[in-house]
């Protein structure tokens, strides 16, 4: 069912289809063929994504807003998206504070707005939106940058250091992400700050 373009309304009769839609898969799926299995959890992962992506987008319009304050975000996740009681409730409530409204980064009002793109954060958080990134893989970029951050030589880096993470961190995970430490240091670090990394690891 295409929606483009239909207002919340029709959205949330969408999403209770969906909803409706997959609780009943279990009582079906016997019937389904070896393609059609495939083919199923193919869709069902894109469900899933972008419901991981607006329930992000919802709690940081809940933060924005003023509708919870950010040290209750994450009560205010466990509460009304019970699933994440079990785990990532904490990563989407530390996301939303990040992205939440704040000063000179957020690049506009209303429809569309959001962090500036160019910025480290705008690149995740349009990663984010549209569903490729997790918010756990984005909550885990945030501190990976935040560890590359000191010995960077130039902010205006970031952007670019946080693409080469999300770059890996999406088909690998979080563990391979990190691993690219020492080649943004090489590359974007201040002279040295490989060298000064080691010597704290150490």
């Amino acid at each position: 069912m295409d929606i483009g373009g239909c207002g919340l309304g029709e959205r949330r009769s969408a999403l209770e289809g969906a909803r409706d839609a997959l609780e009943g898969l279990v009582s079906v799926v016997g019937s389904a063929s070896g393609a059609e299995l495939a083919e199923l959890m193919s869709l069902v992962d894109a469900v899933a994504a972008g419901a991981g992506a607006a329930r992000a987008v919802l709690t940081v319009e809940a933060v924005g807003r003023g509708e919870v304050a950010p040290g209750e975000a994450q009560g205010w996740v466990r509460e009304h998206a019970p699933s994440l009681r079990q785990g990532g409730a904490g990563d989407v409530a530390t996301l939303a504070c990040r992205v939440a409204p704040k000063g000179a980064l957020w690049a506009g009002q209303g429809e569309g707005a959001g962090p500036d793109p160019d910025s480290a954060l705008g690149v995740l958080w349009g990663s984010v939106v549209s569903g490729e990134v997790s918010p756990r893989l984005a909550t885990a970029a945030l501190r990976e940058l935040g560890r590359l951050e000191p010995f960077l030589a130039d902010d205006e880096v970031k952007g670019t250091v946080m693409r080469g993470l999300l770059a890996l961190g999406v088909p690998w995970g979080v563990g391979q992400m990190r691993r690219l430490r020492p080649a943004f240091l090489a590359k974007y670090g201040t002279p040295g700050a490989v060298d000064d990394l080691q010597d704290r690891l150490k």
